[in-house]
């Protein structure tokens, strides 16, 4: 199984214009580390990087989407139809996802509330299950 985690970034916020110093969100990079060795990681962090997500060799079997802040909130729906349009699960997390699950689940198949970390295992067992059903 393959799972790509990503952090995506709006950058036409005045918030990432004006701040020269970004720290990088943790929140993917705990997931990949609570990862099992069997699952193949790709993180992607849009503040650190572009990413052409329509021409990525990589073909997860989950996309993960970080929906921390309202303002990366259209950018994370934006990479999510991206990967639904080919087919691939999504899942999404992170502080807006929580407050705004209805919203969020317009473009991901399944919504996490609360802290990923806490239930990241259970979400991989799915996504094998689902991956299994098709085969």
């Amino acid at each position: 199984m393959k799972v790509l985690l990503i952090n995506p970034v709006e950058r036409s916020t005045v918030f990432f214009k004006l701040l020269p110093m970004r720290m990088p969100y943790l929140g993917i990079f705990q997931l990949a580390r609570l990862t099992p060795d069997d699952i193949e990681v790709k993180l992607v962090d849009e503040l650190v990087e572009n990413f052409d997500y329509e021409n990525d060799p990589f073909e997860p079997d989950l996309a993960a989407i970080s929906a921390s802040f309202s303002a990366n909130a259209l950018r994370a729906y934006e990479v999510a139809d991206i990967y639904k349009k080919r087919g691939i699960p999504v899942v999404m997390g992170g502080v807006h996802a929580t407050f705004m699950p209805e919203e969020a689940k317009q473009h991901a198949d399944s919504v996490c509330l609360g802290e990923a970390d806490e239930i990241w295992e259970a979400i991989l067992e799915d996504a094998k299950r689902q991956a299994s059903a098709f085969l």
